[in-house]
């Protein structure tokens, strides 16, 4: 298999609030004078793709290939197209995203500043055989590009699609490009070439609204979260209605309505309706120079109509939430059918149940199973709307349950790889995982770090699989020597978070408590699994860390 180097996009511009550059489209029609017996296709996208040919959609899932740093490592897919390409004329389409390659709504995690962000682009290498003929390429200044009607994405803080703009028939080979751009050549990223074998993400249910209300005047925000107080001025919005779907999870609504040319539709999207107040509080970022533009674009998608019957599904992100608050329908519009709950998920299928007498105990872990849903998008997440992150103290204490309840091992497997390619060269780990750079000096320690042998230690004890033990042990073994570095003179830990969260802020355990029973709890760990793999000198080398 050939991973191409060659990496092509329509310009160098970044995206960022005060300016939105469309999502582009790539194409290139070719010829083929022979029936082909095999052909396939071996491409990436950065951030992510959508693949076209002779345009209908080839897809193993949503917002593909995987979320990474590609400087880290960059993922590909492959697709078998012998059923697809035909003798004759034939179109390799691509849509473009900006996933974490462009990821500035995660300014809050450095993710607009560090050194990966880069253009979208495109990377792939086709070939096809029969006949005794074979036909190859790669990206090149022969594929041609335009911009999309997505004429803003962000994973975190939603998306804008005009219809008007859109190009009918694209992807097909018999469309005119004449008047396209020539694709640009853009640096490829640095890291590790690797076909994605994580689960994909995928629509694992559809939900119809429970409730719809109206409102002739409803704020989305507020000053605080008391019933007393006011309305974010800016976020006052006239003729609203409120769709409830029931339960939170994660995904997209779908809308479907009969519009007027250039009407304008905006949908966002948040968990709490209390006395009457919808309201996204809990997930806008209060930082002042982050405020305006998170009340703004956050969960938000806005759809500008051509006119006439259309079907508007977002692209390129996912959000969190029960309730949709839409703004810009007609009464006649505000239909049950007219917004849907599409869930979405990566996560593995159920190999576990519980079921008890008790109420209280069934209804909670119900909700635990929804969360492990909502919060598995090719990895563990800590919400699925203001952050999305990685974070490795969430994943490492919900490990156990997760592969308890679901087959999830390939995935946590895949997911410790890009861990790995995350380790600063002194053994430190990172607080979240893809990062660009951010959770080294704070948002890690041993609480977090912990993720390096909990995964590995869970799987082992539920899939019996030393290979992962294997994989992940010289990354363990440079973690320990690490933090042997920052023990003090009584052989205690007392570095990164601590007692994250607790009930009562005065009686948080110390650092110095929490930090050192838990490195030891690692190092004992790391022992039992080395033991367990035959790696003698590293489970020597984990005892004497626990003993000191």
């Amino acid at each position: 298999m050939i991973f191409s180097d060659k990496f092509i996009g329509a310009n160098t511009e970044l995206c960022d609030y005060d300016h939105h550059v469309a999502a582009p489209y790539l194409r290139k029609s070719f010829d083929m004078d022979f029936v082909p017996e095999k052909a396939e296709i071996v491409l990436t996208g950065i951030g992510f793709y959508e693949l076209y040919v002779n345009g209908q959609r080839v897809s193993k899932g949503e917002m593909a290939p995987y979320i990474t740093n590609a400087d880290d490592i960059c993922y590909y897919d492959r697709f078998d197209l012998t059923e697809c390409i035909k003798r004759g004329k034939n179109c390799i389409g691509i849509l473009l995203g900006n996933g974490f390659r462009n990821a500035f709504g995660g300014d809050c995690w450095a993710f607009d500043r560090g050194e990966s962000r880069g253009p979208v682009a495109a990377a792939l290498r086709f070939s096809a055989e029969g006949d005794g003929k074979t036909v190859a390429f790669e990206g090149d200044n022969g594929f041609k590009t335009h911009p999309s009607p997505v004429l803003y994405n962000d994973i975190r803080m939603g998306y804008i699609y005009d219809s008007r703009l859109e190009i009918p028939g694209w992807a097909t080979a018999e469309f005119d490009d004449s008047a396209w751009d020539n694709a640009i050549p853009i640096p490829s990223p640095k890291g590790e070439k690797r076909l994605c074998t994580a689960a994909p993400i995928r629509v694992v249910e559809e939900i119809a609204p429970v409730d719809i209300k109206h409102f002739d005047i409803m704020p989305y925000a507020y000053e605080d979260t008391t019933l007393t107080s006011a309305p974010i001025e800016s976020t006052v919005r006239k003729d609203v209605y409120l769709y409830d779907f029931g339960v939170n999870g994660a995904g997209v609504t779908v809308l479907k309505i009969n519009g007027k040319a250039g009407q304008r539709i905006t949908v966002r999207h948040g968990e709490y309706y209390v006395d009457g107040r919808f309201y996204i509080n809990n997930i806008i970022n209060r930082k002042p120079e982050l405020l305006e533009h998170s009340l703004q674009y956050l969960q938000a998608d806005t759809f500008i109509c051509k006119g006439g019957y259309e079907e508007f599904v977002p692209k390129f992100k996912y959000d969190g939430f029960r309730y949709a608050y839409v703004e810009g329908l007609l009464p006649e519009q505000a239909t049950a059918d007219a917004l849907t709950f599409r869930v979405m998920s990566s996560i593995g299928k159920r190999r576990a149940d519980f079921e008890c007498s008790d109420f209280i105990l069934n209804r909670l872990y119900d909700m635990t199973l929804r969360s492990d849903v909502a919060n598995f998008y090719y990895f563990p997440t800590d919400c699925p709307h203001r952050e999305k992150n990685g974070w490795t103290g969430d994943a490492s204490l919900s490990a156990e349950q997760m592969l308890l309840n679901f087959d999830i091992a390939e995935s946590l497997r895949e997911w410790l790889r890009c861990i790995r390619a995350s380790q600063r060269n002194d053994g430190a780990i990172p607080g979240i995982v893809p990062t660009c750079g951010w959770g080294f000096a704070w948002g890690n320690g041993p609480s977090w770090d912990a993720v390096i042998v909990d995964l590995p230690y869970y799987i082992y004890k539920y899939d019996r699989n030393t290979d992962v033990i294997c994989e992940n042990a010289d990354m363990t073994t440079k973690y320990l020597r690490y933090a042997k570095t920052r023990l003090d003179e009584n052989g205690l830990a007392a570095f990164g978070l601590g007692d994250w969260n607790a009930p009562d802020a005065k009686k948080t355990a110390p650092l110095i408590v929490t930090d050192s029973l838990r490195l030891y709890e690692t190092a004992k760990k790391a022992a039992r699994m080395f033991l367990a793999a035959g790696l003698e000198a590293e489970e020597s080398f984990a005892d004497e860390m626990a003993d000191r």
